[in-house]
């Protein structure tokens, strides 16, 4: 078995990258979920034929709805086009909250700051780097607490919004990147073929 003892830094570290790699996995599957409500398209020739090649971009899936709208003389139905994404709610999924515990057997203090000779030195408040790590075997946790020599850990994350600064960014971002960029044309038979003219 390879050697057990790490710092308890180290541990908290690879608790909050598990973490964060699971929320990861959810928004994937999320995004995934989401894509299909979307299809895509297959461009016409100028007969108005489909062709092999796809259209640029994803469209919505919709739901054609027919409502009468008939009189006297005639019968009449008026279809409206419905998006599937706007008839099922889209509630995102995070991870609110993160509780670990366990027992860890306390192996020693190792400094993290050296002189130039190689002599250890104090580390100073304000720079965490150079303070010593706690060393801790997990694998040994239960040993440790008979001897008196463990530690009980009570480890717990939460999720809390992004910055103001941060949303505002965010915001910024979609605003410049979203809207309408370009158009496909396709003539009709006997004239050119499809252009695009570009909007942006």
């Amino acid at each position: 078995m390879a050697n057990a003892n790490k710092s308890l830094s180290d541990i908290i570290i690879s608790i909050a990258k598990s973490v964060a790699q699971a929320q990861s996995d959810v928004e994937e599957s999320q995004l995934s979920h989401i894509f299909t409500f979307f299809e895509r398209k297959f461009k016409k020739d100028e007969k108005g034929n489909l062709t092999d090649d796809l259209l640029p971009g994803i469209f919505p899936r919709k739901l054609k709805i027919g409502i009468p709208d008939s009189d006297s003389k005639f019968f009449r139905t008026k279809y409206y086009s419905v998006p599937y994404i706007n008839l099922l709610p889209i509630t995102p999924i995070h991870i609110e909250n993160i509780k670990t515990e366990f027992d860890v057997s306390l192996v020693g203090i190792e400094s993290n700051q050296q002189t130039e000779e190689g002599e250890e030195t104090e580390g100073d408040m304000k720079d965490f780097k150079a303070l010593p790590s706690l060393k801790v075997d997990v694998v040994g946790g239960g040993f440790g607490k008979k001897n008196g020599l463990s530690a009980h850990i009570c480890l717990t994350m939460s999720r809390h919004d992004l910055p103001e600064g941060t949303s505002r960014m965010i915001n910024e971002l979609i605003n410049n990147a979203q809207g309408y960029q370009e158009d496909l044309i396709l003539r009709k038979e006997g004239q050119d073929n499809e252009e695009e003219i570009d909007e942006s």
